[in-house]
């Protein structure tokens, strides 16, 4: 009676122990899948089932040597007794032995079934970790192309560095051809308002009217030529005045605005072309000039061969033979002013083509 009563005590002790560890298992393992990533919850789970086969298998032993001890001890019991009471107890506590037996039995198929569950799922999580693995060696692949671009990226670098140096010793370079313009620049503004200066000098321009008014009146003293050279007197004043301007100002104010100093050449171009005219003008004239002189000529042939010369009557033939060299003087005295004119014309062609070329270079 004791004995089986002991059985019994052990045998329900085993059963609770055995379940107890069984839930702790599954409680770690629950926890442990849901707080760590895939390979350790993997590894939780492997250890949770070894552990759980390995304490089914000891509770199998267990329930094995609890049936045959118990089995032995009953029958023991049963030889021993007696009586029918103890017989009675010892048949009632078998049955209590075999209730455990099934309810061990019981649980180690629902302990096998759990463990079967969890093999199949370590199987899914072993191709899930397959499937990662992969990744992560294409991600490796990935990361190590991406070296070898950083790789390139800086073996190129010092072709870069040293790009970027002759570009910065180009722009140095630059840098100062731009400060010796600007420094020429200024040189040329300061020379502008020198000029500026001098032209509004009073001096200057006095001695210039001076020498064009002592030229107008040696024009207006040469006889015969009264109006021609007052007019290309005044003419070559004007002239003068306009091209000696703008010639030692037209360098300048072409660097100041290249519009502006077009305009300029085109008005020296214009003066040029118009002394020129005159030039053709005084030409003309001369070549009128020397056919008066023809006409002249002709005129006294004309009246050597006549009959009835005017040489008959001395005074008038007299006169006239006057009047005759007094036009031939006139027309002498006309074409020397007209090459004094002419001269003159040349001389300020001569300038402008100076102040022409001046101003080109």
């Amino acid at each position: 009676m004791a004995f089986g009563k002991r059985i019994a005590a052990a045998s329900r002790k085993a059963c609770h122990s055995v379940r107890a560890r069984v839930s702790r298992q599954r409680s770690t393992a629950a926890t442990t899948t849901h707080a760590q990533p895939i390979e350790s919850s993997a590894a939780v789970d492997e250890n949770v089932v070894v552990g759980t086969v390995f304490a089914a298998e000891s509770l199998t032993e267990a329930v094995q040597e609890t049936a045959s001890a118990s089995s032995s001890s009953i029958e023991t019991a049963v030889a021993e007794s007696t009586t029918v009471a103890e017989s009675r107890e010892k048949t009632a506590c078998a049955a209590d032995v075999l209730d455990i037996l099934k309810a061990l039995t019981r649980d180690v198929a629902e302990i096998k079934a759990w463990v079967g569950s969890r093999e199949a799922a370590l199987e899914i999580r072993e191709k899930v970790i397959a499937a990662r693995e992969t990744e992560v060696e294409e991600r490796e692949g990935v990361i190590r192309a991406h070296w070898r671009d950083v790789d390139l990226a800086v073996s190129a670098f010092p072709a870069c560095e040293a790009d970027i140096e002759e570009r910065e010793a180009a722009l140095k370079d630059h840098e100062i051809k731009v400060e010796e313009r600007e420094a020429t620049l200024e040189w040329r503004k300061t020379k502008v308002e020198v000029h500026k200066a001098a032209l509004k000098e009073p001096d200057t321009g006095i001695a210039m009217v001076e020498d064009i008014d002592r030229a107008i009146d040696s024009a207006e003293s040469q006889q015969g030529a009264f109006n021609i050279g007052i007019a290309l007197a005044k003419a070559r004043r004007n002239a003068s005045l306009i091209v000696i301007a703008r010639a030692e100002s037209c360098e300048e104010i072409a660097i100041a605005d290249t519009s502006i100093g077009t305009e300029t050449l085109v008005d020296i171009i214009c003066a040029t072309v118009d002394i020129k005219t005159h030039m053709r003008i005084l030409s003309s004239d001369i070549d009128i000039a020397i056919k008066w002189l023809e006409a002249l000529f002709e005129a006294i042939a004309r009246a050597k061969s006549c009959k009835e010369t005017p040489f008959a009557e001395p005074a008038v033939g007299a006169d006239v033979i006057r009047e005759i060299y007094d036009a031939i003087a006139r027309a002498e005295s006309s074409q020397e002013a007209l090459d004094s004119s002419v001269g003159i014309a040349e001389e300020a062609d001569a300038a402008v083509q100076r102040a022409i070329a001046s101003t080109i270079n």
